[in-house]
């Protein structure tokens, strides 16, 4: 009978590992309980992130051929609200579907979501023309402040996730950001809307309401939050 080369004892045959240590017979150590319930665990998270997509595509494809359905009905063979309805349908698949196909890839997410969510945008102002609209919003409006946005929740998201210790200090970056996306966002409209002419209005009001808020979470959470001076406050 074979004997195992790191513990000594006899083993079958047949076997594939030793049963006292562990050890294969072709030098590499057998997973432990502990890993085979983590690959399980994994196996399950990826079975149901399969099947929540299987779902939700099921259902936003029936909703877009029925809203295309019914318009063709009303109007007897012409497509009118139905094919803005049917980008944004495509909008929300997309912002669901894509966290779920790369949900431990947040870079392959955001290098798909993001061309992805633009590219729609953009066709939602081509249907928008071919209703009768004038003016190309898209370049003026759309992909600006849809970058500004993505733009402030990568940088929020990746200055939250390197933080060592997370608290307070995850509400101050996100009121920092929400400041500057009312900054951004009011930039963006009056320097389309005026033709070139910055005019802000009602953003610095938002601003000092939430930038305080943020100085002040960012100071209980670097300092009043700080073990000498929890005991000393009694907190």
């Amino acid at each position: 009978m074979p004997l195992c080369e790191s513990c000594g004892v006899e083993l079958e045959e047949t076997a594939a590992s030793c049963p006292l240590c562990g050890k294969a017979l072709n030098g590499e150590a057998s997973p432990s309980q502990e890993d085979l319930r983590k690959a399980e665990k994994a196996r399950a998270g990826y079975r149901r992130r399969l099947q929540a997509l299987e779902a939700f595509s099921v259902v936003s494809a029936i909703a877009a051929v029925l809203c295309l359905g019914i318009d063709l009905w009303i109007t007897r063979g012409s497509l009118g609200w139905s094919l803005s309805t049917a980008v944004n349908i495509g909008m929300a698949w997309l912002l669901v579907a894509m966290p779920l196909i790369f949900f431990h890839r947040p870079w392959l997410l955001v290098a798909t979501l993001v061309p992805g969510e633009l590219a729609l945008i953009f066709l939602l102002n081509v249907v928008y023309r071919l209703q009768g609209a004038t003016g190309w919003w898209f370049v003026a409006y759309g992909a600006p402040i849809y970058l500004l946005t993505i733009g402030l929740f990568v940088a929020a998201f990746v200055l939250a996730s390197i933080s060592k210790v997370k608290g307070l200090n995850v509400a101050g970056i996100v009121l920092a950001a929400a400041a500057l996306e009312c900054f951004g966002l009011e930039a963006i409209i009056t320097w389309a809307g005026g033709q070139g002419r910055l005019d802000f209005v009602w953003s610095p009001i938002v601003a000092l309401s939430c930038l305080p808020l943020s100085g002040l979470c960012f100071y209980f959470h670097y300092r009043v939050m700080k073990r000498p001076l929890r005991r000393s406050l009694h907190l």
